[in-house]
């Protein structure tokens, strides 16, 4: 998760997010965003979700290094 849009990064899966809500789960936090209807979920650490301030209602940008996506 990033709170600006990325530049020269090798990510090429940047979706614009809207948090939701998140949740503390044995020692990292849950995050659900909303990305154009859809639910996606990001696991991060307690350290990020304080430094980003993560809350519901900020929009962020979800970088996703994978092969592929399905919706």
């Amino acid at each position: 998760l990033v709170l600006q849009p990325p530049q020269q990064t090798s990510i090429r899966n940047v979706l614009r997010a809207k948090v939701v809500n998140s949740y503390d789960d044995n020692g990292q936090v849950e995050v659900e965003l909303e990305v154009g209807g859809k639910t996606l979920w990001a696991r991060i650490s307690p350290w990020a979700r304080d430094e980003l301030v993560i809350k519901p209602g900020l929009w962020l940008y979800a970088q996703i290094k994978s092969v592929s996506i399905t919706a």
